[in-house]
């Protein structure tokens, strides 16, 4: 009677010994340099081969699953949501892109510039309310406490006056998602050289004690404004300008520069 007898054994990187010691299935085992030795011997007849192959990844003590219909990688975790989803800490010397879409970072006490816009951007010969400043908050960016601080610089000029000099006026928006906080409507006098528009905007829109409750106000000015919008997910902040009546090509409402930033 003969008996097939297969064995692995790993020798070195380049080597695979044969011996037949155990009867039964194939033995497969890891070699050097990524390579996979199958060791074979029937009756007599030895032979080796050699397979190469990348080694294989595992984890030590908490899952590492890939999922190939959805590419998406989790690590300590069996059901990633995420094309990279890690349970635990992450240690790393760098990242890539800009970090804006980064939300709950420990940081310490001072300001933080999220935002700066220098393109100048005019409203003209129009009623339309126009959108002069745009950015969505991340989500948890004003929390209970923070204070998030925009300064615009602007000028207004038209071509048309009344009787009293009065050139009409410009009404300006702060809105946070869906809720209007702010409407200051303003002017100019070339006669009197009185103006009721301010040059510079300073706006404060801040955290109020809760996740839902903002307030704002316009520096300088009597004005303020709350909302309940929920500060835990992304929400857009904006400042509008609507002309009170369509004057002629000379008319304009121009922003000139926008600074946003975090106060902790």
């Amino acid at each position: 009677m003969v008996r097939n007898n297969i064995v692995g054994k790993n020798r070195t990187a380049r080597e695979c010994a044969l011996r037949a010691r155990l009867p039964g299935l194939p033995v497969l085992r890891q070699t050097g340099g990524g390579q996979v030795g199958f060791a074979v011997s029937i009756g007599a007849i030895a032979t080796a081969l050699i397979v190469t192959a990348p080694i294989a990844l595992f984890a030590q003590s908490s899952p590492l699953t890939v999922q190939p219909s959805t590419g998406r990688v989790g690590v300590g975790n069996t059901n990633p949501a995420y094309p990279l989803d890690v349970t635990g800490t992450v240690n790393a010397t760098s990242f890539r892109g800009d970090g804006s879409q980064l939300t709950n970072l420990p940081t310490s006490a001072g300001v933080t510039a999220l935002d700066k816009v220098t393109s100048n951007v005019n409203v003209g010969n129009t009623t339309t309310e126009t959108v002069i400043y745009s950015k969505s908050i991340p989500g948890g960016t004003l929390g209970t406490n923070n204070l998030l601080r925009l300064t615009l610089l602007s000028k207004a000029q038209n071509g048309y006056e009344d009787e009293s000099g009065f050139f009409g006026s410009v009404t300006v928006r702060l809105k946070y998602g869906a809720t209007t906080l702010l409407i200051i409507i303003g002017g100019w006098n070339p006669r009197s050289t009185t103006t009721y528009m301010p040059r510079s905007w300073q706006f404060v829109l801040a955290g109020d004690g809760a996740t839902n409750a903002q307030l704002a106000w316009l520096t300088r000015w009597d004005t303020r404004g709350t909302s309940a919008e929920d500060s835990t997910v992304a929400k857009t902040l904006q400042v509008t300008a609507q002309w009170d009546g369509a004057y002629g090509a000379a008319q304009s409402f121009v922003l000139e520069y926008a600074m946003l930033e975090l106060l902790q």
